[in-house]
């Protein structure tokens, strides 16, 4: 028993090791950043929610996404000041707090801090099921050391905890593959609830992660005949229970609010005044809510916000070229281009050791983690939304499980295991040297 437990802790001791260097380097951060442009709007939805317990600002971004970033400012005082326009309130927020502005800036942005740390545990328990502990371990370290990743999780906004959502979703999906059962469905449906409450994109990502898991679970025999045999009887009380899980969670995140969608050309003009306000947009307040029985209605209004957006697109920047329609490369350049060179390598040696692996014995796994990425990324294509890469964060913690496995893999193919290990230590201080 003794023996058990001390494994266990050494292998926990991995991710919390990896864990409090990324904190650190995080919070190292703190001072020498001002609040960016966005910040304030995202901590004023959050505050109201906490404050106010309603959900009106712009629904385009659920509550798990802002909420944790208002915590911090509410326990030092903060409250909500009652302006119209997002982005005064959260200027309010952050320069009327009884506490300094710098005090506040930080302790929104500590809201961030758990979901980083949740996505290096998920991270290392991905790959150390998928390959081994020691790719798991290495994975870990490697997303502590992933200098976008850690500068999105160094501010008050919801891409980080987008990504980390969307691997708790992925987390859960593996889980419910590899043992489907009714628990593990609620469990799966609650999850993707999770993502889905942490940002929007969810809608689109959280499918392929899905597909991207369940394809090689269906192309191998023995795979698909282990997961129906172990799922016979139980398949429709499994979809009820996902979508039950589901429905209550996101519901919950909204405090289980009612309401009615009403498109604004069909308001009065008096009460569409009253909700735009002197200084909002027409499309921050679309399809806004009059009265009547919808669950979760700011979800559909969010959903519907986020198609209307995408439709319009937003103008960006790609290799000189400015434009508002998105470009099909966008998110593969800026994977390239923003990404360590040591990382890419070692990304790189995942796949390879993966076919090689595959080659010996099939593990679904292994497919599933490095097809979630791919997937993700293909999905992204269509976007007309190209204002950055933190849109597709969520595709890191995958990548460094490949760079874990890439990075064992290395150590061992040389000859000489000794120069390999050299070859890979190099690769990581390379990589620490660029955070």
């Amino acid at each position: 028993m003794r023996t058990e437990w001390s494994r266990r802790l050494r292998g926990v001791a991995i991710p919390s090791a990896a864990s409090v260097l990324a904190v650190g380097l995080v919070v190292a951060t703190y001072p020498r950043i001002s609040y960016t442009f966005d910040e304030p709007a995202h901590i004023a939805a959050g505050m109201e929610w906490l404050d106010q317990g309603t959900y009106t600002y712009e629904e385009q971004h659920p509550p798990l996404g802002r909420v944790p970033l208002a915590i911090g400012p509410y326990l030092l005082g903060s409250r909500s000041h009652g302006y119209e326009n997002i982005w005064d309130e959260g200027r309010a927020i952050f320069q009327d707090s009884p506490a300094p502005v710098d005090r506040v800036v930080a302790a929104s942005r500590a809201g961030v801090l758990p979901f980083l740390i949740l996505a290096i545990f998920l991270t290392w328990w991905l790959g150390s099921i998928a390959f081994s502990p020691a790719a798991g371990g290495v994975a870990a370290f490697l997303l502590a050391l992933q200098p976008v990743f850690l500068g999105h999780a160094g501010i008050a906004t919801t891409d980080f905890i987008g990504a980390a959502t969307l691997l708790v979703a992925a987390f859960f999906i593996i889980r419910w593959l590899r043992q489907p059962s009714v628990k593990n469905a609620a469990w799966l449906g609650a999850g993707v609830a999770v993502a889905l409450m942490g940002k929007m994109s969810a809608i689109l990502f959280v499918p392929v992660t899905f597909a991207a898991a369940a394809l090689p679970v269906l192309l191998s025999t023995p795979s698909r005949r282990a997961f129906f045999d172990s799922a016979r009887g139980r398949m429709i009380r499994m979809i009820v229970a996902t979508v039950a899980a589901t429905f209550v969670v996101i519901w919950a995140g909204y405090r289980f609010s009612f309401g009615q969608i009403v498109d604004p050309a069909d308001m009065p003009y008096e009460a569409l005044d009253a909700i735009v306000g002197a200084e909002g947009t027409l499309h921050d307040v679309a399809y806004r809510v009059v009265s009547a029985p919808v669950p979760a209605f700011e979800f559909l209004i969010g959903v519907r916000q986020l198609f209307e957006h995408n439709a319009s697109g937003r103008k960006s920047y790609l290799l000189g070229e400015v434009g508002s329609s998105g470009w099909p490369h966008f998110f593969t350049v800026a994977l390239l281009v923003k990404t360590p060179i040591p990382f890419l390598l070692l990304m790189l040696g995942g796949y390879v050791a993966a076919i090689g692996q595959l080659r010996k014995k099939y593990r679904w796994e292994i497919c599933a983690i490095a097809l979630i990425p791919l997937f993700i990324l293909a999905s992204a294509i269509p976007a007309r939304i190209n204002a950055g890469f933190r849109y597709a964060i969520g595709v890191y913690p995958f990548f460094a499980i490949m760079a874990g496995a890439g990075a064992i893999a290395l150590s061992g193919w040389l000859k000489q295991r000794r120069v390999g290990m050299a070859l890979v230590a190099i690769l990581l201080a390379v990589q620490l040297g660029g955070v």
